[in-house]
This record gives structure tokens, C-alpha cells and sequence, in this order.
């Protein structure tokens, strides 16, 4: 059986969950999750292979991720070893050279609340509310013992899912 090339001109081989993608160059919905990231957080090692946290999300959000993301189109890295020694690493395995590759990775939104934030987000709740709010949660996470910087980055987090549902009509009527 041939392998249809794909538009890339090239045949890409099922995904094993070697990780290899994900940490040495995230996907674009990772970078606009996370921002400037050497490593995806999103990436999960699980039952031997690694998978990732936003293709799992129910609902239309994961519908979204997928389709994005490619889930079912292959490995656009067939070529690299981790294909044949899948198993979990060290991130800095990936790249060794960036400094940013062996530090913490950035904070998580656990699904559950990325789809409790998705659904908010898509209500008739404004800009300045929206931003109110999660101010508020950011200062009581910061009153609770949470390090300022942990804080803020869950506070642009949760503005980020708001936000990035929130229906264009929404946008302009409600800022």
C-alpha cells in the first residue's frame, strides 16, 4: 500500500508520542497559550507515550485544538530516533543549548477550568469586568502564598481564554 504524499510533499508517518515535536518546536496553539516557549507544558508523558493536555479537552475547545493541531495527520518528524526509543526524557534532551529549556514550565490552567473559562468567556461580560475580575482572583492568589510572578501568569492566562472566546460581535458592542 502507497502512502499519499501530503501538501508538503512528503508522507508523514502516525505519530508514536516520542514527544520529540512537541518539545523541540511547540505548535502555534501551544506559543499562543504560553508565549515564547522552548518546551511544551501542554505535553503529558502518559500509559508510555507522551500526549497532549489540549487535544483532550470535550467539546467544541477540543474539537478546535485537534483540528489545529493536526491530531490524526501524522508525524511531521518521522525522521528523528526518539521514533524508535520512545520514552520519557528530560526536556533538556531537546535542547540542550536554551537555558529555557531546563527551567520550570510555565503555569497550567487545568482543563476543567480552560473550559469553565471557554464558556465564560463566550458571556455578555465586558472588557473592563473581565479584567476586574481576574485581578481580583490574582490578588487572592497572591494574599494566599502564590509567588507575584505564578499569580500574574495565571491572571494573563485566564484573560487569554476569556478573551479568545469571546464572540466578535461581543467584541465590538462590548469592548
Amino acid at each position: 500500500m502507497v502512502k499519499a504524499k501530503n501538501d508538503l510533499g512528503y508522507t508523514p508517518a502516525p505519530c508514536v508520542g516520542c514527544g520529540f515535536c512537541c518539545m523541540k518546536a511547540p505548535c502555534a496553539v501551544a506559543v499562543r497559550i504560553h508565549g515564547s516557549i522552548t518546551s511544551c507544558p501542554e505535553l503529558v508523558w502518559v500509559n508510555d507515550k507522551y500526549r497532549c493536555r489540549l487535544v483532550t479537552l470535550p467539546g467544541q475547545i477540543g474539537d478546535r485544538y485537534r483540528k489545529e493541531i493536526g491530531v490524526g495527520t501524522g508525524s511531521c518528524c518521522s525522521m528523528n530516533s526518539w521514533r524508535k526509543d520512545v520514552k520519557q526524557r528530560d526536556r533538556s534532551e531537546a535542547n540542550p543549548a536554551d537555558p529555557r529549556a531546563i527551567t520550570a514550565p510555565p503555569v497550567v490552567i487545568p482543563p476543567l477550568m480552560q473550559t469553565f473559562l471557554t464558556a465564560l468567556g463566550r458571556e455578555w461580560i465586558g472588557g473592563d469586568a473581565k479584567w476586574l475580575t481576574c485581578h481580583h482572583w490574582k490578588c487572592l492568589l497572591i494574599k494566599e502564598g502564590m509567588e507575584e510572578e505564578k499569580a500574574e501568569a495565571l491572571f494573563n492566562l485566564a484573560l487569554h481564554y476569556l478573551n479568545s472566546n469571546q464572540a466578535s460581535y461581543l467584541k465590538d458592542f462590548l469592548g
